[in-house]
């Protein structure tokens, strides 16, 4: 009967260092999350061109030294990590100049970012396991309006697209009709990267973009139709439902 007891203790303690051992396993997964798209809003206005060599579309960066969002990010990513995987660590990093002006130059690679992880991966602190690296994508217009998709030139990161020109749609609840075209746009890539190895594990590109809801008239620009606060709501909130969409899909199941 000693020994039968004996035994069935062995049992349990077994059963509860493979269980401590799981949970400790599990607690390893430690995210280093950063975020590159949120030094400022590209503004691509759409131009008539009928019958002339210039390009359809005029680029203008506007450059926000606020990192709201690039903050928005990371507390976006740090969410969908932590309901995936609640015994993981997340560390959110920022960004410098030096890594922006690698992101430049990486936007005309087959895969971005692969190239930016490797710029990246030196400089992460002691501890981290993979990388959680959201970074801007290029990708021509694809605006959702009035039931199908219009839009002309290339557009990266996060801004707006316009066209001053007349596109009606109908406004079902007054009867109106809307003159111009205003979208708020995130141009992304979210991806994950085992760091020992420095191996993309999973990617995801993101191209979102929707007309804004607002009345515009045939005398003011639709750009000139938002003040400054709500442009940057528009494209915050844009950017948090995309990337809470999107993060889930490259995490490990």
């Amino acid at each position: 009967m000693a020994r039968k007891e004996g035994w069935t203790l062995r049992t349990w303690l077994a059963i509860l260092l493979t269980l401590f051992a799981g949970a400790a396993g599990a607690a390893q997964n430690v995210y280093a999350v950063m975020s590159l798209v949120g030094d400022g809003l590209l503004v691509v206005r759409h131009r008539p061109v009928t019958g002339t060599s210039l390009p359809d579309s005029v680029h203008e960066f506007l450059p926000v030294k606020d990192p709201i969002f690039d903050h928005t990010v990371l507390l976006a990513v740090d969410d969908a990590v932590r309901k995936a995987d609640p015994g993981a660590k997340t560390l959110l990093l920022g960004a410098d100049a030096a890594l922006a002006e690698a992101q430049s130059k990486a936007l005309d690679a087959a895969d971005p970012a692969s190239v930016i992880a490797q710029a990246v991966r030196a400089r992460l602190p002691a501890g981290a396991t993979r990388l959680i690296l959201v970074v801007k994508s290029r990708h021509p217009a694809q605006i959702e309006f009035a039931g199908s998709h219009v839009g002309s030139g290339r557009l990266e990161g996060l801004g707006y697209y316009i066209d001053d020109a007349v596109l009606p749609a109908d406004r079902n609840s007054t009867g109106d009709r809307d003159v111009g075209l205003l979208a708020p746009f995130t141009y992304f890539e979210v991806a994950i990267v085992d760091l020992p190895s420095g191996r993309v594990l999973a990617e995801k590109s993101v191209y979102a973009a929707h007309s804004v809801s607002e009345k515009f008239s045939d005398t003011l620009s639709p750009w000139d139709a938002l003040t400054p606060e709500q442009k940057i709501t528009f494209v915050r909130d844009l950017l948090r439902r995309e990337v809470a969409e999107a993060v889930p899909a490259i995490l490990p199941r």
